[in-house]
């Protein structure tokens, strides 16, 4: 009996202790909202300027449509999706442009996405600027990340086309942040 008492205690602190937190893409009467739910509640976000009719969901965080890619519902973008490319965790490209993920998510002005690579392991270049994941660096900086024997090898993350026809090039802008207009609390 003591055996199952420290079981359910166990099991029961450790919910608490570790919180439950889940988010995800979710339609909903016809619509696609970002939702997200922790301990203390949940918020759903409606996404704005969506083509219901392409809207797929890769992974947990990131979505694509005709003409964008979403990451985490609140910041798009804008890409041809016929194209798209996932370099890492960091990045997402098209033939265009080049769309940094991390830090200050949205295009990254001067850099050629047709060079844009994953040179080594979490070092991405263009041939004239270098990133260890998101972070700009010098080439000095990125060589001696590259031979460092902490920069392990890690499996290329493979380029995801959308399945159907191919869409045309992308016109629509970043969206905002999620505001009050299109931010509901779920009960």
């Amino acid at each position: 009996m003591k055996t199952v008492i420290r079981i359910i205690i166990t099991v029961a602190a450790t919910v608490v202790l570790t919180g439950c937190t889940e988010k995800g893409y979710k339609q909903i009467d016809g619509l696609w909202y970002w939702v997200k739910w922790d301990e203390g509640g949940g918020q759903k976000i409606l996404l704005q300027d969506v083509d219901i009719s392409s809207f797929r969901v890769i992974d947990g965080e990131l979505a694509l449509d005709k003409d964008s890619v979403w990451d985490s519902g609140a910041v798009h973008f804008p890409v041809n999706t016929a194209n798209v490319e996932f370099l890492g965790r960091s990045w997402v490209k098209d033939e265009k442009k080049v769309f940094q993920r991390n830090g200050q998510p949205g295009e990254v002005p001067g850099l050629n996405a047709k060079e844009f690579k994953e040179i080594h392991p979490k070092v991405f270049s263009d041939g004239k600027r270098f990133f260890i994941d998101s972070q700009e660096v010098g080439l000095d900086e990125a060589q001696i990340f590259m031979t460092s024997p902490k920069a392990t090898p890690r499996p290329k993350t493979p380029r995801l086309p959308p399945p159907g026809p191919v869409f045309a090039p992308a016109t629509s802008s970043l969206t905002p942040e999620a505001t009050s207009a299109n931010v509901e609390k779920v009960k």
